[in-house]
């Protein structure tokens, strides 16, 4: 009896230490689990936290998307913004609307705007710098010599629209105004006009013109057009009206396209003829220009004698 009780209690020891080694929980200690506990953790799995959920899955898809978007971000830009701006400006202006100046031009007032103005012209930015508005709330004067209020109109058009209608009969007057209000894009379009319209009856008159403004590229096309086109030149009323000492300055030129020097000493005879009297006195310094050694004897000598008589 003893025996079989002693048996029972060691059996049941045993099966415990089995469990034990087997079947651990968190804490060391054997837990026992029935069948309607198992079932239900099995159909009710843990509850979380909705805004734990969202999280996690926000800050992945935020990391992703980042990982994908370049350091500096991305500029994007309108192509039509500036031309857009630009209508509504010269609309403003068209209508006189938020005008904070008024530009003197011939004794007539032009309303204007003194931060657009100046963004075009340097000239008138430095007037603005050096006499800026005052603060008594007084209309701010800009007052212009030397242009007429039909070219400045103009030239504010321009500034709005990019574009400007020139003509011969216009080109001087807005040369001299992109000039003096230090406007190289305008004077950049007055140049390419003048290249256009060179001529062999215009083109000492454009030479003589673009040196006194420096407008250099379009001296040196009418440099070339003249020396290429000399004969068609030396028969035009600009060549007989020049002064001795422009004759001389044309008739030295290395490059003169002639063929022959005889037809540099008729245009000098058409010269000659063309005013005797007063230019007479300069025969001597007109015929230095001119290349004799080039010239047949009898030639010349036929040639004198006419200068003579």
């Amino acid at each position: 009896m003893v025996y079989s009780m002693n048996l029972l209690i060691f059996c049941t020891l045993f099966y415990l230490l089995i469990l034990f080694i087997l079947f651990p929980d968190d804490t060391g200690v054997c837990t026992f689990k029935t069948r309607a506990s198992e079932r239900n953790e099995e159909t009710q799995p843990e509850r979380v936290r909705f805004d734990t959920i969202c999280k996690g899955s926000l800050t992945e898809g935020t990391s992703a998307f980042r990982a994908d978007m370049p350091d500096s971000g991305s500029k994007f830009s309108d192509p039509q913004h500036s031309q857009r701006l630009l209508q509504v400006l010269r609309t403003f202006w068209q209508e006189q609307s938020f005008h904070d100046a008024l530009l003197v031009v011939d004794g007539e007032e032009l309303p204007v705007q003194k931060n657009i103005l100046a963004a075009a012209s340097p000239y008138i930015r430095t007037k603005l710098n050096y006499n800026p508005p005052k603060e008594d709330g007084s209309t701010y004067r800009i007052e212009l010599q030397g242009v007429s209020m039909d070219t400045m109109k103009q030239i504010l058009d321009f500034i709005f629209s990019g574009e400007i209608t020139l003509s011969e009969d216009t080109i001087q007057d807005m040369v001299q105004a992109s000039d003096l209000l230090l406007m190289t894009d305008l004077k950049l379009l007055c140049c390419q006009f003048l290249e256009s319209c060179i001529t062999a009856e215009n083109c000492l008159g454009i030479r003589l013109f673009s040196l006194h403004y420096c407008l250099y590229h379009v001296h040196y096309a009418a440099t070339e057009f003249l020396q290429t086109h000399f004969r068609d030149v030396a028969l035009t009323e600009e060549f007989r009206e020049l002064p001795p000492e422009r004759l001389c300055e044309v008739l030295a030129m290395e490059k003169l396209n002639v063929g022959n020097e005889k037809y540099v000493l008729e245009a000098v005879v058409r010269w000659l003829a063309h005013d005797p009297q007063d230019r007479k006195v300069h025969l001597k310094e007109v015929m230095s220009a001119v290349w004799l050694q080039g010239l047949d004897a009898s030639y010349l000598r036929e040639q004198v004698l006419h200068l003579r008589h």
